[in-house]
């Protein structure tokens, strides 16, 4: 635990894409140092996954009761949720009562569409979030909670002082913004991190170097250089388990 733990929150049609973007969550996160991953399913579920997991650990809930409990009472430090998650009712609530704790969060893919449907709520209560977010939309994402102009650098900034959230806005010119208004861009990019999976290993990078005690800015920036080398050096062909593990070698590179 002293190395940093996380939690990914699967969905419950764990098949095809939304497997694999939870597992490449969960796998990147570990090798990105954290030093535990707990996938979070439910009892239903737990078969599905039970083939294609090794280093992480299932805890698995009976209901929405359980579930609670357990985002409450467990150890850990950060936590991933939009990956592979369906857009409907329960998982909504689930959402805001993620948001109304006192957790690290990254927030993935499904949410945005929920955001849309409730804005302003889900704005205010973002606003009032003590704890760290970091969300991470594509621009297709992002233009369905934030205006989007030309301007992306602008965008960016204006979204994370509205969300009092560090923003990721995804693509082959990655924008950073963080609520106090610095702004970074991400030089090292790659065409062929556009593929199925690749955003749900950045999310697992920078939770995982969230859990690790780095603060929001600093992991979403690690976290997308990071995941740009590993396309750099990949190439033409990759695909999101490749990323994940070409983690440990950019890693280690660094630390030369």
């Amino acid at each position: 635990y002293s190395r940093g733990s996380c939690f990914v929150i699967a969905g419950e049609n764990l098949v095809g894409a939304a497997k694999l973007a939870c597992l490449s969550a969960s796998k990147s996160i570990l090798r990105a140092g954290a030093g535990l991953c707990k996938l979070l399913i439910h009892n239903s579920q737990k078969d599905f996954f039970k083939t294609h997991i090794l280093e992480e650990m299932i805890l698995s809930y009976k209901d929405e009761n359980d579930f609670k409990k357990i985002i409450k009472e467990k150890k850990y430090d950060s936590l991933v949720y939009g990956c592979g998650i369906d857009n409907n009712l329960t998982n909504k609530e689930i959402f805001k009562f993620l948001l109304q704790q006192p957790r690290n969060l990254v927030l993935d893919a499904v949410v945005f569409s929920m955001i849309q449907e409730d804005r302003d709520e889900f704005m205010q209560i973002l606003q009032s979030r003590s704890a760290q977010t970091i969300m991470t939309p594509h621009v297709g994402e992002f233009k369905r909670v934030f205006p989007l102009t030309n301007y992306k650098i602008n965008d960016c900034l204006n979204a994370a002082i509205e969300s009092n959230a560090v923003i990721v806005l995804k693509g082959n010119d990655a924008v950073i913004g963080s609520k106090n208004g610095t702004i970074y861009l991400n030089a090292y990019t790659s065409p062929y991190l556009a593929t199925a999976g690749s955003g749900d290993v950045l999310a697992g990078l920078i939770a995982s170097f969230l859990s690790q005690g780095l603060s929001a800015f600093i992991a979403a920036r690690l976290g997308c250089y990071i995941h740009s080398q590993c396309g750099i050096n990949l190439g033409l062909g990759l695909i999101a388990s490749d990323l994940v593990n070409e983690i440990p070698k950019v890693i280690k590179k660094m630390n030369q």
